[in-house]
């Protein structure tokens, strides 16, 4: 079997990079009308947001092979990684819960990953798992894996 690679789209890739974008223009507006702390402030937060955020979403992929998945993520200085080896899998679980912080409360798919071993593993599925799903599912039960809502 082959390798398959999720990855984001490009407009969600550079949706960080836009955003980036509105502090550096309103300080370059403000250098040139002679306000220049708050300028170089903007100019400068501008700089840094797009430089810590802007390659985060394009660094962010899952990756399917015959022997594991992999889920690579975070900021691109320190990217994380969680997934499964197969071989060691005896089932997946994906349970919908419910998430709540001080601000609001939403619902996100945790995958249960119940090892030969007896342990069991959880992994929160993110938007990337979100957004491929179905494709995900159906290469991880070509593959032997067990996995059911």
């Amino acid at each position: 079997m082959e390798t398959h690679t999720f990855t984001f789209s490009l407009w969600a890739c550079l949706i960080p990079i836009a955003i980036s974008l509105v502090p550096l223009l309103f300080g370059i507006r403000s250098l040139r009308r002679r306000s220049r702390p708050l300028g170089w402030f903007l100019v400068g937060s501008g700089v840094v947001l797009a430089l810590v955020f802007g390659p985060m979403l394009f660094t962010d992929r899952i990756v399917i092979d015959d022997r594991h998945i992999e889920h690579t993520t975070g900021f691109w200085f320190a990217p994380t990684r969680k997934g499964f080896v197969f071989a060691e899998t005896e089932r997946v679980r994906i349970r919908t819960e419910r998430v709540a912080d001080p601000r609001s409360s939403h619902n996100v798919d945790a995958w249960y990953v119940y090892l030969k071993t007896g342990k069991t593993r959880r992994l929160v599925a993110g938007d990337l798992w979100s957004s491929h799903h179905d494709e995900i599912l159906e290469l991880l039960r070509a593959r032997g894996v067990d996995v059911s809502r």
